[in-house]
């Protein structure tokens, strides 16, 4: 039979077990558990801003680029009569473009004279509906007008596809 009592603490055993279980600290199961979605909850949120702050960085820097390019075509074709023979391998060996890479948004990127030889088109492929989106919404200060999927429907975000094959031209004149 168990003591009820000990005779070298003078406590009974009730008492030591309470004893035991009042002296623990930690966390409870539902205490860590709360603590972690909380956590997950954050970090999700975090993520997010992450990828909306990079997401705009991305654009900005595609449009500072796009810029970039209707100015060096601008400068290497001053004088001559229109844009015939630009391309972006010719950019590139002349030096008005350092790489032939596109824009980080676009897969895909060619120049071409416009057909009245007054200005020259950037076309852009590979867009996601996102960006497609976003580029045929611009409202570029060097650039006369945006062709969405080669269709010219006003909105031209409205011709944008649900996958990665969309196509913008930005005519520059």
């Amino acid at each position: 039979m168990k003591k009820l009592f000990n005779k070298n603490t003078g406590r009974s055993a009730l008492s030591s077990q309470l004893s035991v279980l009042s002296s623990q600290s930690g966390r409870s199961l539902i205490e860590t558990i709360g603590a972690l979605a909380i956590g997950g909850v954050l970090v999700a949120i975090t993520l997010q801003v992450y990828q909306t702050v990079s997401t705009r960085q991305s654009r900005m820097l595609a449009g500072e680029e796009l810029r970039e390019i209707a100015r060096g075509a601008r400068i290497l074709f001053a004088g001559r009569n229109g844009f015939d023979g630009i391309s972006v391998h010719y950019m590139v060996k002349m030096g008005a473009l350092k790489t032939d890479v596109p824009p980080r948004m676009a897969t895909r990127m060619e120049l071409s004279p416009e057909p009245l030889g007054d200005g020259f088109f950037i076309t852009l492929s590979g867009l996601n509906f996102s960006d497609c989106a976003w580029l045929s919404s611009q409202h570029f200060d060097w650039a006369a007008d945006v062709i969405t999927n080669d269709s010219f429907s006003d909105p031209a975000a409205e011709n944008c596809k649900n996958d990665r094959e969309n196509k913008v031209a930005i005519l520059v004149e």
